[in-house]
């Protein structure tokens, strides 16, 4: 301009196409695998434990008592896993859940207060 500063902004535009992403067919699958806190925690007696097995690995899920009781144990594939356990014939207290997959073990633990 006529005073000499200089004006650094620069303007772009970006013309951003999304397909369909819903339907593509595509499954998008974890790259790692991870166990979340289980939710809601406390619980009575139903409890959401959600986790992810990351691409060409399985795994086995398994909710246990203090005594190292096993309550139950599922195997599952691939993918993002949302379990619900429903705990209505267990006593309230505390509650150990694994995952144990080909790259390691995880545990977490949740309270149930009927």
């Amino acid at each position: 301009d006529s005073y000499g500063t200089v004006d650094n902004t620069m303007n772009f535009t970006w013309n951003v196409h999304v397909n369909d992403t819903v339907n593509s067919g595509t499954l998008l699958l974890p790259t790692i695998t991870s166990l979340y806190q289980n939710y809601p925690n406390p619980f009575n007696p139903i409890t959401t434990i959600r986790f992810d097995i990351k691409e060409n690995e399985s795994g086995r899920l398994t909710v246990f008592n203090l005594k190292g009781q096993i309550i139950v144990s599922e195997e599952f594939e691939t993918g993002q896993h949302n379990y619900l356990w429903n705990g209505y014939d267990c006593s309230s207290g505390l509650y150990f859940y694994q995952l144990k997959t080909n790259s390691g073990t995880y545990t977490k633990k949740m309270v149930m207060m009927k």
